[in-house]
């Protein structure tokens, strides 16, 4: 079996090097995320990473926007990537522009069962909401169009795995607040769609191995402190089709989970084991849209060899008695370059290895001495500063006390200071006092009250 792994890691950049560190806690064969928010110009750290092969699909029409990607670790190597899905609808009159936003990348693998190919589509489903509501013809074509590919490949032979966010909460046990999301009408669409997917071709392979966990969401609103509480939606899959689901001999609870430990994004990570083998094609070419082959990806790996190469040729331009600074160098041509790259090199190695001075020495006491003296400095100028900022807010005020925070009603605690931000709202930008504990749902008694006081 091989391990799959989907995550809206939410910015690929803000994931620390070594990058490999954040995937390998993943410990899967192929990982699957939304949200890179990268173009072509990705550091080379995130492109080539050691031990995997990666395929990125870009926005084209906005910088740092949506954005997928598969990982591959080796020595799985897929025979075929597509950045897009359009490629394989050639013959279908579908839009452009629902290529243009990098929202999925597909990869291709021979496996070992009947001879069948495993197609594995990262795919970040456009999302729509009160904000953005012009966009629910975009994304119910993308949806049109998504089904149809999985349709196609699935007509074709091959076994297909769909794997990302779909932004779609599918049942009421998947969301804090069904009676909201129920209601909408945008939102009732996406789940028509998968709901009709599921009954036609595919499955959902966290609901085949836990059918009645509540509260497994992957996705929460951090800003609200939504994550420490578990008040979230679960919109992030593993679908396989039928024909791969029903190669499991039955129903286990190790065939699918989340990883909601795995900190890093809004979302958590989602996995499931893929019932079959896949050829290793380690000898294999890799396909041509592999990061390896990014200009800054082949650049550390162009420079290693040109240096191998230009020792090479210095060796054996050297006299046999290898003496570096031997005036019959010079009739060689280009020895000029290479005996004065030596003597920098001379030089500048008697430079690091000079001990310091006796003047940038300093005792145990010196030190200590100047350490306290900078932090009396340091408290001075804050000290400094806060009574500068008190001045300045007493002159703007007009000299008037400020209003203490009132106590919350539900825990009696100190109130924070909001305010509303709805575009629609008549009060936008009105400040008010609520609770400062995270949202949550009305029976957790950790979770925020319904502390609301005007400012």
């Amino acid at each position: 079996m091989i391990k799959i792994c989907t995550w809206n890691i939410n910015g690929i950049r803000s994931f620390s090097k070594p990058f490999r560190s954040h995937l390998d806690q993943l410990d899967g064969d192929i990982i699957c995320l939304q949200e890179t928010k990268a173009g072509r110009d990705l550091p080379a750290h995130y492109g080539r990473v050691d031990g995997y092969n990666a395929y990125f699909a870009h926005c084209k029409v906005k910088s740092g926007y949506a954005g997928v990607s598969i990982f591959c670790r080796d020595p799985l190597r897929p025979f075929r990537a597509y950045d897009g899905l359009l490629d394989l609808l050639p013959s279908q009159h579908f839009d452009k522009a629902l290529d243009s936003e990098g929202r999925a990348v597909m990869v291709q693998f021979k496996t070992n069962h009947d001879e069948k190919l495993l197609s594995v589509i990262s795919v970040y489903c456009p999302r729509v909401d009160s904000d953005n509501q012009d966009r629910a013809e975009f994304k119910a074509q993308f949806l049109q169009l998504l089904r149809s590919v999985v349709q196609k490949l699935i007509k074709d032979g091959s076994y297909v795995v769909l794997a990302g966010d779909l932004n779609v909460c599918h049942k009421p046990i998947d969301q804090c607040c069904p009676e909201y999301s129920m209601a909408d009408p945008i939102k009732r669409a996406s789940v028509n769609w998968l709901n009709e997917l599921l009954l036609e071709s595919m499955v959902d392979t966290f609901r085949l191995a836990h059918p009645n966990r509540k509260e497994a969401f992957t996705c929460w609103n951090v800003k609200m402190g939504a994550r420490q509480t578990n008040y979230g939606t679960r919109v992030d899959y593993i679908l396989f089709d039928k024909s791969l689901a029903g190669l499991f001999s039955g129903k286990d609870e190790s065939i699918a989970d989340i990883m909601p430990h795995i900190k890093g994004s809004d979302h958590c990570p989602v996995w499931a084991r893929v019932p079959l083998s896949i050829s290793a094609n380690e000898a294999g070419s890799l396909p041509p849209l592999c990061s390896h082959f990014w200009p800054q990806c082949q650049k550390r790996q162009l420079n290693l060899s040109q240096f191998l190469k230009s020792r090479d040729e210095i060796e054996r331009k050297e006299p046999a008695g290898g003496g570096a600074l031997n005036t019959q160098v010079s009739e060689v041509p280009g020895a000029k370059r290479v005996r004065q790259a030596r003597l920098d090199f001379v030089f500048k190695s008697q430079e690091r290895t000079q001990k310091p001075s006796k003047s940038s020495v300093f005792t145990k006491e010196e030190i200590d001495e100047k350490v306290i003296y900078d932090e009396s400095v340091l408290e001075t100028e804050i000290e400094r500063r806060k009574s500068t900022a008190a001045a300045w807010q007493s002159l703007l005020n007009g000299n008037k006390k400020s209003k203490s925070a009132p106590l919350c009603l539900g825990h009696g605690e100190p109130c924070v200071l909001r305010c509303v931000k709805r575009p629609d709202s008549r009060h936008r930008g009105r400040e008010f006092w609520a609770c400062a504990r995270p949202i949550g749902a009305s029976s957790n008694p950790l979770a925020r009250c319904n502390t609301f006081i005007w400012k």
